[in-house]
């Protein structure tokens, strides 16, 4: 498999990606500006903390792991973030630029819990600045105390793709935003598109397959959420083009949504109901109440409570779970044991990329 497309998303605080740099797609954005310094040499896991306490106001980061990484490790750098920003979903394309959403915390009664893109140049290390800022009330993303970043994803031509709640009309709505390649300081979104007739539904982790359609992790409150999907060429108040949900999924706790460059569907599930965790895969093009293809669960995963996931161009499978994460090999099937778990001190907290 060769997944050409960059997923992000989060739950609970914890976000997921995986992009590769073997494809033709895949989250290509150019470089450039200051804030960094020649870019990562090999695969690199990307994790922000959220916040670091050590800090007055607290101060959230980006960590930088090997990909190859296993047991409890150190990072080899760390991007410090702007003070009192918390970090929202995290993304990083094939030169190594970091996308991560931010939240100035509602309790600022200025903010008014304003959201914000931050990109930051390959390399970055330390107090770096970002090269761009996508941030302002054209943006649509702030507002009324209640919004956040759900999650994030980067097209092969750069367009930044958020799910959140939007800002419309006075009212908030569920939706995703999409900002051109170029987007910097207070613009509009090029294009909107509102979720509608899922009320129950809050949007969370987004992916995107080879096609360029739109793959959105709607989590449900009490029930097992859906997958809503909506075509590359969606705009506006649609509802989505097709869904995957129903028994026979055996989605019981929808809590991430990754892709594929072959447009294979994986899915992480919860434990509601007394399930057992697992992560699912669904073959590509998969829509309705089908049957998974491949299922992964039981007491040797260590699959406790899992949050997003994503696949690299091997196949392999990385998912949050609690405080650390979990590796699957592209062979991993039923009870299966991790390939590796990477934990360190600093992780406790929110977001993974890897590149």
């Amino acid at each position: 498999m060769n997944t050409c497309k960059v997923t992000i998303g989060s739950l609970l605080g914890l976000t997921l990606l995986v992009l590769t740099s073997s494809c033709g797609g895949g989250g290509i954005m150019g470089g450039g500006g200051t804030g960094g310094g020649g870019g990562p040499v090999g695969p690199s896991l990307y994790v922000t903390t959220n916040p670091d306490l050590i800090f007055s106001p607290p101060i959230s980061s980006i960590l930088q792991f090997s990909s190859d990484s296993n047991g409890s490790v150190s990072p080899s750098s760390t991007v410090k973030g702007p003070s009192g920003i918390t970090f929202e979903g995290l993304a990083v394309d094939v030169t190594g630029n970091l996308y991560v959403g931010g939240s100035i915390p509602s309790n600022n009664p200025a903010s008014q819990g304003q959201l914000e893109v931050l990109v930051y140049a390959p390399g970055s290390n330390g107090m770096a600045n970002p090269i761009r800022t996508i941030a302002g009330n054209s943006t649509g993303l702030g507002g009324f105390t209640q919004n956040s970043i759900s999650g994030l994803a980067v097209d092969s031509s750069g367009n930044v793709y958020v799910s959140s709640y939007l800002v419309q009309g006075g009212l908030i709505n569920p939706g995703i935003s999409v900002f051109p390649s170029t987007a910097n300081g207070d613009v509009a979104p090029a294009n909107v598109i509102t979720m509608t007739g899922n009320a129950t539904l809050s949007p969370g982790q987004i992916a995107l397959d080879p096609a360029g359609n739109i793959y959105v992790a709607a989590v449900a409150l009490s029930g097992p959420g859906a997958i809503l999907i909506f075509a590359s060429d969606s705009t506006g108040t649609v509802p989505p083009t097709s869904t995957l949900a129903g028994p026979d999924t055996m989605i019981n706790q929808l809590v991430g949504v990754a892709v594929d460059g072959a447009g294979n569907i994986y899915v992480a599930n919860g434990n509601s109901g007394g399930a057992m965790p697992s992560i699912l895969e669904f073959s590509a093009g998969s829509t309705g109440n089908v049957a998974p293809i491949r299922t992964i669960s039981g007491s040797a995963t260590m699959l406790g409570a899992p949050g997003n996931l994503t696949v690299d161009s091997a196949g392999n499978i990385y998912v949050l779970n609690e405080l650390n994460i979990l590796k699957f090999s592209p062979t991993a099937t039923g009870n299966a044991a991790p390939a590796a778990t990477i934990s360190s001190t600093l992780i406790g907290n929110f977001n993974i990329a890897v590149q």
